[in-house]
This record gives C-alpha cells, structure tokens and sequence, in this order.
C-alpha cells in the first residue's frame, strides 16, 4: 500500500506520540498493553488449572515420582559415613 508523504508522516509522528510515557496517550497506551498483557497471564493460569484437572479426572498425577524410602536412607548413611567422595567417583 501506497501512502502519500504528507500522511506517512502523520502516522509515523503519531507512533511515535503514542510511544513516550509522559503524554497521556503514552500512558493509555502503556495501562491498556498491562491490562492485555494481565489477561493474557489469567487466561494461561486458568487453561493449565483447566488442564490438570481433567488429567487428574483420568487417572492421571503430574510431579516427580516418589522415592524408595530403602534407597534415601541407603543414600544418607552413605552420605554421613563419609567413606567416599566425589573425587573417588571421577
């Protein structure tokens, strides 16, 4: 699209109005990106909470396994008898 001269430079002056914080177009303009910037965030929690429930609603647990009790505390007494290092193990 062809625009004339007189009018690029109209849109072009007022991008860069709309730019600076201190005139109130500025600050419109910065309030109305956090408010999108806000929904956008709400809307992401609510679709992974959305998410997690219906994988919970399946049968489904997300996080880290659980651990052998057996293996921490193997993991322990050997960390407490101090009998290897990690020098030994390089």
């Amino acid at each position: 699209m062809h625009l004339p001269n007189q009018v690029s430079k109209i849109i072009l002056e007022l991008l860069i109005n709309l730019c600076y914080y201190s005139t109130a177009a500025g600050k419109a303009l910065f309030s109305m990106l956090a408010v999108f910037a806000e929904f956008e965030r709400n809307i992401i929690v609510e679709r992974t909470k959305a998410g997690l429930a219906a994988s919970r609603a399946r049968g489904r647990n997300g996080g880290r396994p659980k651990t052998d009790t057996k293996k921490v505390i193997q993991a322990i007494k050997l960390y407490d008898s101090k009998a290897h290092s990690v020098a030994d193990k390089t």
